[in-house]
């Protein structure tokens, strides 16, 4: 099967993505990232066009 562009770098992220579950706060990241991802999430389709979510950014627990 040949896959277009868009379908083999979907594909690609699904079969590298990862869970991290420990974070070391000395290592700095990309807080631009998570404001990307919240953006995007906000697009994505959901039940009934209902918009039942909340997103939570927390900086400083």
């Amino acid at each position: 099967m040949v896959m277009n562009s868009v379908a083999q770098t979907f594909d690609n992220i699904i079969r590298h993505r990862r869970s991290v579950r420990l974070f070391d706060p000395a290592v700095p990241f990309d807080s631009s990232a998570i404001t990307r991802s919240i953006q995007r999430a906000v697009l994505a389709p959901n039940s009934s066009n209902m918009q039942l979510w909340e997103f939570h950014h927390i900086k400083d627990p």
